[in-house]
């Protein structure tokens, strides 16, 4: 059986601290992003049966970052002409973001 979110797609999501039973979270891991799923007690669990649980560290902090919306299909996906025509329009956005979050350019 193939992962809900199989790795390396793009998710659509609504940014949100906290969500409702039975939604699918994004979760800051501070070691990177996972999907979890929120049960009736609002504790975080597996969506995936080939990883039930995440391997967890002293320092390791569970952060919602949104609620998942869904996978984002390749026909959403910008070709290479349109990645190009995004990136000069969005050349100052994205410096930005790289100038504020102290990511190297």
């Amino acid at each position: 059986m193939e992962p809900d979110y199989p790795d390396g797609r793009s998710l659509y999501y609504r940014k949100a601290e906290d969500g409702k039973p039975g939604d699918d979270v994004l979760v800051n891991t501070g070691n990177g992003y996972i999907v979890k799923r929120l049960d009736d007690k609002k504790q975080l669990y597996s969506v995936n049966p080939d990883l039930p649980y995440t391997p967890a560290y002293q320092d390791m902090i569970m952060k919602i970052e949104g609620i998942i919306l869904g996978l984002v299909p390749s026909t959403d996906r910008p070709n290479k002409e349109e990645r190009e025509m995004l990136e000069t329009i969005m050349e100052d956005e994205v410096k930005e973001f790289c100038i504020s979050n102290g990511i190297p350019d």
